[in-house]
């Protein structure tokens, strides 16, 4: 082609490899002109076999006078052949594929990996197969293309090897140490000796304004925590805010934002002791704008008290469903769904205010009773068994029904059941009892980290959180995962504060359904260490997943939920956002649902922005409870069934 041309000559891919041709080129040119008598050029067309002459002449070529002629004739034929349509070689299948490796690039690779390799000019060695480091990142020649090229295989020292994951035993297959086992039973028998009332971690629930934070107040002035000169300082505060009706909320909502809102806006944590438990109390937020804080103080619980507003509309505006597409419906409801999905069984239904419908007492129980045959349908579809939960009404106001049974006024001109107190010792210790703790201390060490903070020193942090399964003994090596950071238990205590036990003394060991306060040295990077994080065992650590398969039942939703669709995950105390990756309906043969439906029970694949600690629900349920949410509404809740 001409230069003028609108497309250079090099422009032109004909499936061949150009480098090498001009090599070919230049040896056929070399044996031409070898035989003829050199002589002066008299023409050099501008062609590509022209630029290729200079290196032919100098391998000991020179022109002479007598060649011109010659010369200009075989580079005049070499021009003719490079200009002329070269036809695709037919191979064992037909023409040449574009969208294929060509047989050059085929070759090529196969001798960068130790095959057949062309000799290189003058006659040296070949150098040496290049070995791993010198691998240039192409991608492996298929093996039909192997064949077709009559190849042969790769070596096999220098294929790319990719062992299997390492497998992953069983927590069922754990042994404590000798060091743990012995621990464990001398915490166990100084429980015993000591008389150590068993530990309940009570979450209360319920709609807003349904008087949780007064109800619970109220309480832990008539079980005297709260000294009398602090509850006539916080009835002082409350009335020259104009608030004097939250006098007893404020006994919990300490906090400048909540006590000017009148709403809860963080889990409020307490401890308090009744004839028959340790109670751990954690008052949850009731505003649909804070159901995260109220997801993470629910996983902590082992039961939980759902308080109901029985007033005329109080009621129906907790307990409405979502009546459209920008509706979120009442927290009663939500709220309800949410603790039996993260493994709250246990349940006492408080009805509060009914002293604001009228002072008759027939009437107040006719509420009552109305308000029960309207809930009580609902936690039975929720998946609370009859028997697992107490019914009765209470009031934070005038103190009814919390403890004690009163003098035949208010409430107890009707009621006839228990007090708020004897349902709370009613709870079994722990989510499933004490053969539920037994077998969580056969079980690897998972402690569940719901509060971090610096510690002052470099490398050190302190977490307060759960031990769902195994047991934790000072200064013992632990490994903190997602991050993989190891470190060791500095000081550790029990339900306490700093690190030390609510006794002073460091306990030996903290067992499983303790509630926990350790200092961590030796980290990495004591920042990337928060809520969501799992102390663990170094010799079992909890898997890092990136992806997990859950099977899930769809709550009330506006529309349907799509595949690629971004959710926001909850597990344990871990909250990350994902993206729905594959659907599919629930059965015994699963199939692809291009989308789900409200009360639709389904299997799905979630990938995570960042990986998350988890297990599977069958190894250690606390860990592998999992709940979906977007837009301010809980989509689905269910089970972790596989970590991918």
């Amino acid at each position: 082609m001409r230069k003028g041309s609108k497309y250079y000559e090099e422009d032109y891919d004909d499936g061949y490899d150009d480098e090498e041709e001009e090599e070919d080129e230049e040896e056929w040119y070399a044996e031409e002109t070898a035989a003829q008598p050199p002589a002066a050029p008299q023409h050099v067309q501008r062609t590509r076999v022209a630029k290729t002459a200079p290196s032919a002449l100098g391998k000991g070529l020179t022109q002479t006078p007598g060649a011109g002629k010659a010369e200009g004739a075989k580079t005049a034929q070499a021009a003719a052949l490079r200009s002329a349509p070269q036809p695709l070689v037919p191979g064992p299948a037909g023409p040449f594929r574009f969208d294929t490796p060509s047989p050059d690039d085929a070759a090529r690779e196969a001798a960068a990996r130790g095959g057949a390799r062309k000799k290189p000019p003058g006659g040296q060695p070949p150098p040496p197969a290049p070995g791993p480091a010198a691998k240039d990142g192409t991608e492996e020649v298929s093996e039909a293309l192997r064949s077709k090229l009559q190849l042969g295989a790769a070596p096999a020292e220098d294929q790319a090897t990719q062992l299997p994951p390492a497998p992953r035993h069983a927590l069922s297959a754990y042994e404590p140490s000798a060091e743990v086992a012995r621990a464990c039973a001398a915490t166990v028998a100084e429980e015993s000796a000591a008389g150590a009332k068993p530990r309940l971690h009570l979450v209360v629930l319920g709609h807003v304004d349904a008087g949780k934070s007064t109800l619970m107040g109220r309480f832990l002035v008539e079980l005297g925590l709260v000294p009398q000169r602090v509850v006539h300082k916080t009835q002082r505060e409350a009335a020259a805010a104009g608030k004097g009706s939250f006098a007893w909320a404020w006994m919990l909502d300490e906090r400048p934002e909540e006590r000017a809102r009148g709403v809860t806006v963080e889990v409020a944590m307490t401890r308090f002791e009744t004839s028959q438990r340790q109670v751990t109390l954690l008052d949850a937020p009731g505003h649909r704008d804070f159901v995260p804080a109220m997801i993470a103080g629910a996983a902590q619980a082992d039961a939980a008290l759902l308080v109901v507003d029985c007033s005329v509309g109080g009621f129906e505006a907790g307990f409405a469903p979502p009546s459209g597409p920008g509706s979120i419906g009442g927290q009663t409801r939500e709220h309800a769904q949410l603790a039996r999905s993260l493994g709250i069984s246990q349940l006492a239904v408080v009805g509060t205010k009914l002293d604001a419908i009228s002072g008759d007492p027939e009437e107040q129980a006719a509420r009552f009773a109305a308000v029960r045959g309207s809930l009580e349908p609902f936690l039975k579809s929720c998946g609370f068994a009859s028997r697992a939960v107490q019914w009765l009404p209470a009031s934070g106001v005038t103190g009814d029904n919390l403890r004690g049974r009163g003098d035949g006024t208010g409430l107890g001109a009707w009621w006839r059941g228990g007090t708020l107190e004897d349902a709370i010792d009613a709870f079994r210790p722990g989510s499933g009892g004490e053969s539920e703790r037994e077998r969580a201390l056969r079980l690897p060490l998972r402690l569940v980290v719901h509060e971090a903070a610096a510690a002052g020193s470099k490398g050190a942090a302190q977490l307060g959180g759960k031990l769902e399964a195994g047991a934790l003994l000072p200064g013992s090596r632990v490994l903190v995962m997602p991050s993989g950071q190891a470190a060791t238990v500095r000081t550790l205590g029990a339900e306490g504060a700093g690190g030390v036990a609510a006794g002073g003394s460091s306990p030996a060991a903290l067992l499983a359904g303790s509630g926990a306060s350790l200092t961590l040295a030796g980290l990495d990077d004591p920042g990337s260490v928060g809520p969501g994080s799992i102390v663990c065992d170094p010799a079992w650590p909890v898997p890092a997943a990136s992806a997990f398969r859950a099977r899930v039942l769809v709550l009330q939703v506006p529309g349907p939920i799509l595949p690629g669709q971004q959710v926001s995950v909850y597990c344990h105390a871990a909250k990350e956002s994902g993206t729905l990756r594959r659907l599919q309906q629930d059965g015994p043969s699963p199939r692809p649902a291009r989308f789900l439906v409200s009360g639709q029970r389904a299997l799905v694949e979630v990938a995570l922005a960042r990986p998350l600690a988890l297990e599977t629900a069958a190894d250690l349920p606390a860990l592998g409870r999992v709940v979906l949410r977007d837009g301010g509404r809980t989509l689905a809740v269910g089970l972790i069934i596989e970590l991918l």
